[in-house]
């Protein structure tokens, strides 16, 4: 489960050995309103 400091939350689901698609990686930073920026600053991507 993903956490936001605001309180937005959504599921993120985990599969050993399978990568997320980017469909819907897309669809859960919408659902969190976070930006793809923003997303691969906060896992140390960029």
């Amino acid at each position: 489960m993903f956490h936001h400091g605001d309180c937005r939350r959504a599921a993120i689901p985990v599969h050993p050995a399978k990568d997320v698609s980017p469909y819907l990686l897309s669809d859960v930073l919408k659902q969190v309103k976070i930006s793809e920026a923003d997303f691969l600053r906060a896992i140390g991507r960029r």
